[in-house]
């Protein structure tokens, strides 16, 4: 589906111009007011950039840009202001109300760029909540084996253990059965009955177990992967609300390679990296944070670090915070993330652990065996 551009003007003549420029090669339509323009938003779900002036009747632009925000945040918004009016333009962006703002009277060829950008930037955003989702159901999925793996292994100990007993009561019952005679002959064969379908029922839940561990053991790929070329390819998706938030950095290598897939290696650095930007408090800046994103080659393994300056993690919950199920947040997490990605890492030999931020902060550190 094509993504359409909104204009909102009061002045018709605007609109006019805007659609005499762009309308044959840019999916453009136009509204008069903030309320029209509000109208096609809620009627429409092909809307990806809205681009409207400052000074209008009724609401203004910034004041239709922080509706536009608070009820369709994946539009990009811009704002088209004239040079009274830059303060507020300023305050706009600084609030989040609008991506950047553009001068009257605009130039065609610096607005076509812009709304290209903006376009881009929509699709982008939309690729990375679908990624999001799609890793969320990879969680769901995923978590079965994490629990499925817990109670195999809580069970594996009992079964043991009642399977031992019942193994000595058989050769009890070969006592039992001198000692009854031929009286309770058929007692003992009854019991020895019994006997033979427990064992035989252990032995079939054994066997389940051991299949869902090998299950749980396949995770790791035989395919070896760049690692340096996922975490680049990754840390784009993300690359917008990072450098949103943060003063956003990446130092990457090419040539580790590692003996994991594309796609799990994708959801640690994803995992990591949404767990960076949610450490940060919420009307985080540039200005104010930090997220470092470091890729190198130590002692025979790929040493992924992502350093954040928020909050940083007490010691009491570094270890539980890999707990599966378990979150810090409020709302709205699994408890999964990291603890499917430690679990990935430590199939194929490795390790992810938390650490302080020199400064401050919290740094996510995983080690990958490097292969040939």
């Amino acid at each position: 589906m094509s993504h359409s551009i909104l204009y909102v003007d009061d002045d018709r003549a605007n609109l006019a111009v805007f659609e005499a420029a762009f309308g044959d090669e840019l999916p453009a339509l136009t509204a008069s007011s903030g309320d029209e323009a509000l109208a096609l938003l809620a009627s429409r779900d092909d809307i990806a950039v809205l681009l409207t002036d400052q000074r209008m009747p009724g609401m203004s632009g910034t004041e239709l840009a922080e509706r536009v925000r608070r009820d369709h945040p994946d539009v990009i918004r811009f704002l088209v202001t004239a040079y009274a009016d830059l303060g507020a333009a300023v305050d706009a962006i600084n609030l989040g109300q609008v991506h950047r703002y553009l001068r009257k009277p605009w130039d065609p060829q610096e607005l076509r760029v812009v709304l290209r950008e903006g376009l881009a930037q929509y699709d982008t955003t939309r690729r990375l909540r679908d990624l999001e989702r799609r890793m969320r159901d990879v969680e769901r999925v995923y978590s079965l084996g994490v629990v499925a793996g817990s109670i195999v292994h809580e069970l594996r100990n009992p079964m043991s253990v009642i399977a031992g007993h019942v193994e000595l009561a058989r050769t009890d019952l070969d006592h039992l059965a001198e000692l009854a005679g031929p009286a309770g002959a058929a007692l003992v064969e009854e019991l020895r009955d019994h006997l033979a379908t427990s064992l035989e029922a252990i032995v079939r839940m054994s066997d389940i177990t051991r299949g869902v561990e090998m299950a749980t053991q396949r995770r790791a790929s035989n395919r070896a992967t760049d690692l340096g070329e996922v975490v680049e390819t990754t840390y784009k998706l993300v690359q917008r609300d990072l450098r949103y938030r943060a003063a956003a950095t990446l130092t990457s290598t090419r040539g580790l390679r590692v003996a994991v897939g594309p796609t799990p290696l994708s959801q640690i650095v994803l995992n990591l990296l949404i767990n960076a930007l949610q450490a940060l408090p919420p009307d985080s800046n540039p200005e104010s944070a930090a997220i470092a994103t470091r890729l190198r080659r130590d002692a025979g393994v790929a040493r992924l670090e992502v350093a954040d300056s928020g909050p940083g993690v007490p010691a009491d919950l570094r270890e539980k915070i890999f707990d599966p199920f378990f979150t810090t947040k409020s709302e709205g997490g699994t408890g999964l993330g990291l603890a499917i990605s430690r679990q990935i890492v430590a199939d194929v030999g490795g390790r992810l652990w938390v650490e302080d931020t020199p400064g401050g902060g919290a740094t996510f550190v995983a080690e990958l065996p490097l292969v040939d």
